[in-house]
């Protein structure tokens, strides 16, 4: 029963025109805004540490328009299949010219992804315009959401690498000449390096470096985001080659600052479309050291 009502809300969302689904998200924002505390309190703390120099009232927008931000990428995501075939009239790319390369690399790519935008629908054009994609995605608990989720990227033409099987089959793909999109925009200690992150160090997923630094693919840093008109903006950027120096240590922290720059300017363009809720920045942050830091991602052959 609870399978069916979930599927006949998703059908009914996902046909609803784009105009009264920003709206129901703009809702949507305004609640959690309102009723999520825990989750306001972590966002507004992010916002402050990231631009001290806004005032109360602004910081209170750009969590506002992120929680609805967060809330328009869910409805978007299930109304996918509905222009399938078709998303490339969504939306204006910028970096036209770095597709053919993502398209054609013999040592595969790495798209260098963040919660930013709707980082699914370009997944979505992506492999619309002709690119072989493979998602890292931490599996839902819930079964029916998770279900949905798979189908949906199915649909699309998209891969998904289960989280726990990430490390071997990312380089299966990469071997294969194809591309591996991760999102590195999340605290990861397990695998990661501590980073700055809009001048605050942050635990950032070493593993992008390390695979590029491996094999030789290039990594290449794309967005997408909603302009005001409710069509798309895609960024793709010249990719960034890993360019070893012969210390493995050194250069997979300098990529994995490079990297994580870009996305800091990106936040800084769009920061009403990036997930302030998380928490990026913990106390933890920045008391290892970047070798013991990185012993996991060196094995890699």
């Amino acid at each position: 029963m609870i399978r069916f009502f979930f599927r006949l809300a998703v059908a009914i969302l996902s046909r609803l025109p784009r105009r009264v689904q920003w709206a129901f998200a703009q809702l949507l924002g305004c609640l959690g805004f309102l009723f999520a505390a825990r989750r306001r309190r972590i966002a507004l703390e992010n916002v402050e540490a990231a631009f001290p120099e806004l005032s109360h009232e602004q910081r209170q927008r750009i969590v506002k328009q992120s929680l609805a931000s967060l809330a328009m990428t869910a409805f978007e995501f299930v109304s996918l299949p509905r222009f399938r075939g078709r998303l490339s009239q969504l939306v204006e790319v910028i970096g036209e010219e770095n597709l053919p390369a993502l398209r054609n690399t013999p040592q595969g790519a790495i798209l260098l992804v963040a919660h930013l935008g709707n980082w699914e629908v370009g997944g979505a054009i992506l492999a619309e315009r002709g690119v072989t994609l493979n998602v890292i995605a931490q599996p839902q608990k819930v079964v029916v959401v998770e279900e949905m989720i798979q189908s949906i990227r199915r649909q699309m033409g998209m891969r998904v690498i289960a989280k726990k099987r990430a490390l071997v089959e990312s380089l299966r793909v990469l071997r294969r000449g194809e591309t591996l999109a991760m999102l590195i925009d999340q605290h990861n200690r397990r695998d990661g390096l501590p980073i700055l992150f809009f001048g605050r160090s942050a635990w950032t997923v070493a593993s992008p470096a390390v695979l590029s630094l491996r094999t030789g693919c290039p990594v290449f840093p794309a967005f997408l985001v909603r302009k005001t008109d409710g069509s798309f903006r895609g960024h793709l950027d010249v990719p960034i080659h890993p360019e070893p120096t012969g210390n493995f240590d050194s250069d997979v922290l300098r990529l994995t600052q490079q990297y994580t720059t870009i996305v800091e300017n990106y936040v800084r363009m769009y920061p009403e479309q990036w997930m302030w809720v998380h928490r990026r920045w913990r106390p933890e942050s920045g008391t290892d050291s970047p070798r013991r830091a990185n012993r996991k991602t060196r094995a890699i052959k």
